[in-house]
């Protein structure tokens, strides 16, 4: 993994396509690339330094060559991380949540669906966006509030 993630570790999948992600990502695609930074400051309309996913995502809606090449690279990696999990369990539908995911299924998302069948050796189940929508986190959080206490003990192993 070449970038470290926001928990430390490196090679996360969140290191590379999260919201927080997507920007140290791109910086250390472009160093890579060889691309020239000025250049593509000028694409996206900020520096490498101020970019957020938001300004690629509407740099790429723009039809950047830039923006649409590098998430290009992002669609690989959801690709591969999608495919870790459909090897491993098997689904027969995944939820895709998130803000990103949710605000650019068609750029984040639906392109990684044709990078799938590289990756992924178990059949690839329907894709849809999180029924959740993006306020996934804070409805489980009540869900698992509203738990009898018994069960939550369970839960932790201490029931």
């Amino acid at each position: 993994g070449r970038l470290k993630c926001g928990c430390g570790g490196r090679g996360h999948w969140e290191a590379y396509c999260s919201g927080s992600g997507i920007p140290r990502f791109l910086r250390a695609w472009v160093a890579e690339a060889g691309l020239e930074p000025a250049e593509v400051e000028e694409e996206l309309g900020v520096s490498l330094g101020q970019v957020r996913a938001e300004v690629v995502f509407e740099a790429a809606r723009r039809r950047s060559g830039v923006a649409l090449a590098f998430l290009d690279e992002v669609a690989r990696l959801n690709a591969a991380g999608l495919a870790s999990v459909i090897n491993a369990f098997s689904p027969s539908l995944m939820t895709i949540g998130g803000s990103v995911a949710l605000k650019n299924f068609d750029l984040f998302v639906k392109k990684a669906l044709r990078h799938l069948p590289d990756y992924a050796f178990n059949p690839v189940p329907r894709i849809i966006p999180s029924p959740l929508g993006p306020d996934a986190t804070l409805k489980g959080a009540i869900a698992l509030a509203l738990r009898p206490p018994e069960e939550l003990l369970r839960l932790r192993g201490e029931g």
